[in-house]
Parts: structure tokens; C-alpha cells; sequence
């Protein structure tokens, strides 16, 4: 496990000026680990305050209004928790180092590419339905240890009513879409390659850069030393159909760990 951050509970950090950053605690949440490097790699200090998973975490949503994480509360302006406007917010603060190009064609590209990785029915998105199908399956065989007819009934409220899990519904689209997108990625990857740039997009690194990197962890964790990750997350990654682990690329994770060493810290803490 790591050390952790920090952390400035949500009752202090609402009276704080500057930058506050409500991040899940104790695991590398991919949204929360892009937001941290977003920030890390423009040299943008942040307090940050502390989610916690599976909690209704009373006084978070008393002071931003929402439940998730990560969320950045900025002196007294409106909360962001869209990944969409974190990057906005990074961008606007420090310029430099720019994450997304000037050049309007490339603009384009590095933000479809984030959406794609970060957004509804993106990379992310979709493999977060299949984590919580196993999850699924794990309570209910632990429930049906003590009522066997625990297993026809669906044990997981929250995330359907958030995420649209079902069992055997969107589950039949989500490893379709996971291999698209991975698929997009790989062939990103070797065409600006070929073009003489090692990243996704352009001749600098992007955002979306930084986004695979975060997101890669939910397939192929990062290694223990650089991301001490409690074992059940790092168990959950790893179990994952054929396809989609040949998907995920011997130069995407090239990739993942070029960017890594530049853009997260080591090793990451959360």
C-alpha cells in the first residue's frame, strides 16, 4: 500500500482558498490519477480532500453537490467534476505546459480521443461495467452462502442506477466498445509514430496522453513498485477476456510507462 496523501477532510478544505481536489482515497481511480497529473505536470499545487469508496460521504456532497470524485473546487468558483472541465481548469491556470493543441484540427483529435477514453460509453466507462459485473457476481455468491435465491437478484442499486449496469444487458456491448477504442488507440499510436512523434496525437505530448496512462491501469496494472495499489484492485484489472487483453498492446504500455514516469509520481499515492 502506499503511504497515501495528505488528505484535508471536506469540513477544513470548504474554507480553504485555492485549489482543492476531492480524490478517491487508497485507490488509483483513473479520473482522479489524470486529474492529479494534470495538475502535477503544470507544477499547480493542490490540497487534496479525501472520496471514499462505497461511503455516502455526508459532508463532500453538503459542500461541492456531488458524490463522486474527482471534483476540483477552486477559491469560490463553481465545482468541477466533469473530466472535460478538470482539463479546462489545468489549462486555464498554466498554459504551459499546454495539453491541448492550439492548432484547431489537432484540438479536435486530443479531445475525441479523451472522450473516447474518458467519457459516457467511453474506454472507461465500459470496463467500469464489466469491474462491477464481477462484483456483482462476488456478492451474490456470498449472499447465496445464506440465501440461495440471493442469486437471481441483482445486488449492485447504486451503479445501475448510475452507470446503467445490468446483467446481460449493456454488459453485451461493452467489450465491443472497449476493443474499438483500444483499437483507435494502438493505430494512433503507430501513425504519428510513423510520422517521427511518440505520442497520440501531434509532435508534444496531450492530455490524451495522459488519460491512456490512468485509464491503462484498469487493464494492465502498473507495476507494484511505481503504484503500490491495494491487491483486490490490482487482482480485479486482471481479469479480463482474451481479446482484450491481446488489445491492449505491447506499444500502448510502452507508451503508458514513457508517460508515466514523466506525468505521475512515483510512486503514485493516493
Amino acid at each position: 500500500m502506499s503511504s497515501g496523501l495528505s488528505y484535508v477532510p471536506a469540513t477544513q478544505a470548504r474554507d480553504l482558498l485555492g485549489l482543492r481536489l476531492v480524490l478517491n482515497a487508497g485507490v488509483p481511480g483513473p479520473w482522479s490519477e489524470a486529474a492529479k497529473a494534470l495538475f502535477y505536470i503544470k507544477g499547480i499545487p493542490f490540497v487534496p480532500v479525501p472520496h471514499k469508496g462505497g461511503m455516502p460521504n455526508e459532508e463532500l456532497v453538503a459542500w461541492t453537490g456531488i458524490a463522486n470524485a474527482p471534483v476540483a473546487m477552486l477559491d469560490d468558483e463553481r465545482p468541477r467534476a466533469h473530466w472535460s472541465e478538470i482539463l479546462m481548469l489545468a489549462e486555464r491556470l498554466a498554459p504551459e505546459q499546454r495539453l491541448i493543441p492550439q492548432d484547431e484540427a489537432l484540438r479536435v483529435q486530443v479531445l475525441g480521443l479523451c472522450h473516447e477514453i474518458c467519457g459516457e460509453d467511453g474506454l472507461g466507462w465500459n470496463r467500469r461495467l464489466q469491474l462491477l459485473e464481477r462484483s456483482e457476481i462476488t456478492a451474490r455468491r456470498k449472499a447465496a452462502e445464506k440465501d440461495p435465491t440471493a442469486l437471481d437478484r441483482p445486488n449492485v442499486p447504486i451503479a445501475r442506477m448510475r452507470f446503467r449496469y445490468s446483467p446481460n444487458g449493456d454488459l453485451a456491448a461493452a467489450e465491443q466498445r472497449i476493443l474499438a477504442i483500444l483499437a483507435h488507440l494502438d493505430a494512433a499510436l503507430a501513425a504519428n509514430r510513423a510520422k517521427g512523434a511518440d505520442w497520440l496525437v501531434g509532435e508534444r505530448m496531450t492530455a490524451a496522453d495522459i488519460y491512456w496512462t490512468a485509464f491503462s491501469n484498469m487493464f494492465v496494472p502498473i507495476p507494484h513498485d511505481r503504484c503500490p495499489m491495494p491487491d483486490f484492485y490490482r487482482e480485479a484489472a486482471l481479469v479480463q477476456s482474451a481479446a482484450v487483453s491481446s488489445a491492449v498492446t505491447a506499444d500502448l504500455l510502452d507508451h503508458r510507462d514513457k508517460v508515466a514516469a514523466i506525468c505521475f509520481e512515483n510512486p503514485m499515492r493516493f
